[in-house]
């Protein structure tokens, strides 16, 4: 677009890029309901620690498994109209970081197997966005520049200096692959290998969208 009298010529651009995704998250946890407050607490502490000694001694560091959520509520059901009480539940989740990421699908069913009955969600992202968002800043740039040549060229003049330049930058948030509950299981020991479960962690997009001013030249 031209404005007239100040001989300039204003475009937007927009790149984008893929990435494939290098770390998984793993959000899930246990739940455990009962009349009595400190046995809920007490079981919910022993199954959510048998998770974690599970996931440690399958080689996730201890700092990649952080407390996610932890309350206790009470419970009541709804019969016929009327609310009775039904105990105190217990929630304790954990949130799973997995650096190799091709072992998402082991980790998870190892979780739920060694006691995690709640699984919220299976996660991807990209743990250095930094050079995906500096190649989509560069298609973006381009982007801008072929609008703003064809719009010089179409008008009978020419590109002069860069006036300013805006950018907005897209980063994806984390790709959401999976999410359901898992039903409770006994605990099993890690000779016995529980099946994979099936992740694709697909691609992250990145975008940036540039505004450009150029000057025409006299």
């Amino acid at each position: 677009m031209t404005e007239a009298g100040q001989r300039k010529i204003t475009v937007s651009g927009r790149g984008q890029v893929s990435a494939p995704p290098d770390l998984g998250h793993l959000r899930l946890g246990v739940r455990v309901t009962n009349r009595d407050p400190e046995w809920a607490l007490r079981t919910s502490t022993e199954r959510i620690g048998a998770v974690q000694e599970a996931l440690k001694d399958a080689g996730v560091a201890e700092d990649d498994i952080t407390l996610g959520w932890f309350s206790i509520t009470t419970v009541h059901d709804h019969v016929d109209g009327r609310r009775t009480f039904r105990g105190y539940q217990v929630s304790h989740d954990l949130s799973v970081t997995v650096r190799d990421i091709q072992r998402t699908g082991e980790l998870l069913s190892l979780a739920v197997h060694s006691g995690a009955d709640d699984v919220r969600g299976v996660s991807f992202s990209v743990e250095d966005p930094s050079p995906w968002i500096d190649r989509a800043r560069e298609r973006a740039f381009e982007n801008a520049r072929h609008k703003a040549n064809e719009l010089a060229r179409l008008s009978g003049t020419e590109l002069a200096a860069v006036v300013s330049i805006r950018e907005t930058t897209y980063e994806p948030v984390e790709i959401e692959r999976h999410e359901f509950r898992a039903m409770a299981a006994a605990p099993m020991s890690l000779s016995e290998r529980p099946p994979d479960v099936p992740v694709n962690p697909g691609d992250a997009e990145f975008s940036v969208q540039v505004e450009v001013v150029w000057e025409i030249a006299a």
